[in-house]
């Protein structure tokens, strides 16, 4: 039964949770390795997933028909999640979630070369007029720029190609056991990494970390129920108050409030993926209805 009211209020609160995550996630970074951090992330999901899933789904959320595809969506999704966190690291949260709001766009350009979907002129204009605001906010011809800044641009890559592979492995497998598989691969190379930046971290470190943990995996679950009361073209434009919540958290927390030239860039990313909802939610949007994650780093 279509509810969009409730939809629409489930969305804004799902990428409150992820404005609230990214930014816990910068301010964790300060004081923890982040190879510790994504690892407590993964491990988390995994044990809630591991949790919540198995009693119902039982041996069934352990059987996949495309372990290859599964591995890799996980060593995409790690990859996100890297690149993501290292954005965090060099640029203010609010820059970095307007520029994941490219993700959309992308999966719409890679689904056009790797699933045969037909792109017509005004998709590319629109992908080209994101890229260009992606360029406004990272400004390379600026004093201040750092090769760091085009992170964000790696974190959309990654991003768009684990959602296009997501689209694909749930043709045969269950939404659960893909969700398992997310969270079981992304702690498998994570626990092979941590043993080379383990440290001890105080108390109120780690229950950050796991509260952050609880903000991610709440987010995804109100995205969830707000994709099955809606359709994505309807819920789309409210995936962009991500930004407005990751700008003010970010000018809150790290004092950190965009330039003018950054607000131009913002703007022009906005404005582009709006103008992109309705075709890219006919299209790619119902076959991967996670693309609200695309704007934080992706399911981050």
């Amino acid at each position: 039964m279509q509810h969009p009211r409730l939809a629409i209020v489930l969305v804004v609160a799902a990428v409150a949770a992820f404005a609230a995550f990214d930014t816990g996630i910068k301010f964790v970074t300060l004081a923890a390795p982040i190879a510790i951090v994504i690892w407590a992330r993964y491990v988390l999901q995994f044990l809630i997933s591991a949790f919540t899933l198995f009693p119902r789904h039982g041996a069934a959320l352990f059987r996949t028909q495309q372990p290859r595809l599964q591995f890799a969506r996980g060593v995409l999704l790690m990859l996100s999640t890297i690149f993501s966190v290292l954005s965090l690291g060099a640029m203010p949260v609010g820059e970095v979630t307007a520029i994941g709001m490219l993700t959309p766009l992308a999966i719409t350009a890679l689904a056009s070369r790797t699933a045969a979907e037909p792109v017509d002129s005004g998709r590319w204009l629109l992908l080209v007029g994101g890229l260009l605001g992606a360029l406004i906010v990272i400004r390379p011809d600026h004093a201040a720029f750092r090769a760091a800044m085009l992170l964000p641009l790696a974190m959309v890559g990654s991003n768009a190609a684990f959602q296009i592979l997501t689209s694909r492995v749930v043709r045969t497998d269950s939404v659960a056991t893909t969700h398992f598989y997310t969270g079981a691969v992304g702690a498998g190379l994570a626990t092979l990494a941590v043993p080379f930046a383990w440290r001890i971290l105080p108390a109120g470190t780690w229950l950050l970390v796991a509260l952050l943990a609880v903000f991610v995996s709440v987010g995804h679950y109100l995205l969830a129920m707000a994709y099955a009361r809606a359709r994505p073209a309807v819920l789309t434009p409210f995936l962009y108050f991500q930004i407005v919540f990751a700008t003010v958290a970010g000018w809150v927390v790290f004092s950190d409030v965009p330039g003018p030239w950054a607000w131009v860039g913002i703007a022009l990313i906005a404005g582009c993926g709006l103008a992109g909802t309705r075709p890219s939610g006919r299209r790619i949007g119902t076959a991967v209805p996670g693309l609200a994650r695309a704007a934080a780093g992706g399911e981050s």
